[in-house]
């Protein structure tokens, strides 16, 4: 098991990034009273994400985070930041890109 205190940073326009847990897959934040403030921080992060887990040949499995539930919390589903968001995390969940990939040969 890696320590995240002891994980690389990155720094970047003054500021200091520490890239995360890469090995959790799933987090539901229902209800937590999420504002549109946090939605920008989730948004970024999911951001790199996807940017740092693109596919590659040897990799095992999935990194990062493949499944964000972030509804039910105080900021209005329609926000252009939480649809980026969901737009986002889309392709990276497994069970909807199933779903989605039995849809299109069913046609």
């Amino acid at each position: 098991m890696v320590n995240p205190l002891l994980e690389p940073v990155e720094h970047r326009d003054g500021k200091v990034f520490l890239p995360g847990n890469k090995v959790l897959l799933h987090l539901n934040l229902l209800r937590n009273r999420i504002t549109e403030v946090g939605l920008e921080a989730f948004l970024t992060a999911v951001q790199y994400q996807v940017q740092v887990s693109k596919p590659k040949t040897s990799a095992k499995g999935p990194l990062g985070l493949l499944w964000l539930s972030l509804a039910k919390n105080c900021f209005d589903p329609q926000c252009p930041t939480y649809t980026m968001i969901q737009e986002l995390m889309l392709p990276r969940d497994p069970v909807k890109a199933k779903v989605k990939e039995e849809e299109g040969t069913a046609i």
